[in-house]
């Protein structure tokens, strides 16, 4: 009678038949390994890559991938070899990074605004003559009982600052939180952020200035591309 490696009957009747070692020998199936044939010819850059490999690679977004494409086309359209279409590769590239300042403006902004605050808030909180200065300027908080000699440690002054400080940083983190929901929010509703919608207008504009290359290939490139510094 033949017995399937998958039937029950297989497993109640071959372990007295063989022993252990006999037994996974027969069970497990033989780890196949690659020979010097399969990977001598094993692609390692994008341009060893088929047409089809590189175009499922562009469908999961994978940069690369979009070049690699976008220099082909460039082949096909202007009829140069793969070394002379980097040329023109080059410059879709910096076509694609105008106006680089502009739209990232808003990311050194909130870069450079976080930082100040963020770093800027200890020493207001913690730092006893830079949270009198502070208090002096902005705040005039009465000082606690003892004058600022009592303020010797960074605890003591924590816990004086505290009583101004802690309105407003709270509110701003209801505000950041509130924004990070809205946020998520718009994604819901597939609305686009700010990063997107650049993204997008430096699709569609470097399709417009580039319309002798399939605008598909294109925009995918421009949108995965970084801005290069």
């Amino acid at each position: 009678m033949f017995l399937s490696r998958r039937s029950p009957v297989f497993f109640r009747t071959v372990p007295s038949l063989f022993n252990k070692t006999q037994l996974r020998t027969f069970i497990r199936k033989p780890l196949k390994v690659p020979n010097y044939e399969q990977v001598s010819d094993m692609p390692s850059k994008f341009c060893e890559l088929n047409n089809e490999t590189l175009s499922v690679l562009a469908i999961q977004g994978v940069h690369g991938a979009h070049k690699e494409r976008l220099l082909r086309e460039i082949m096909r359209v202007d009829n140069v070899s793969w070394e002379n279409a980097h040329t023109k590769l080059k410059e879709l590239n910096q076509a694609n990074d105008s106006y680089r300042f502009l739209a990232t403006l808003p990311y050194k902004v909130g870069f450079s605004t976080a930082i100040f605050f963020g770093f800027g808030s200890v020493p207001v909180i913690l730092h006893r003559d830079t949270a009198l200065w502070f208090n002096n300027q902005f705040v005039h908080e009465d000082l606690p009982e003892g004058g600022a000699e009592a303020l010797d440690n960074c605890f003591k002054v924590g816990a004086w600052t505290w009583n101004y400080m802690e309105p407003v940083l709270g509110t701003a983190s209801f505000v950041l939180l509130a924004l990070q929901f809205s946020r998520a929010q718009m994604l819901n509703m597939d609305i686009h952020p700010y990063g997107a919608v650049v993204a997008l207008w430096r699709a569609r504009r470097l399709a417009k200035l580039y319309p002798q290359y399939t605008s598909s290939i294109v925009r995918d490139f421009a949108k995965s591309d970084s801005w290069s510094w």
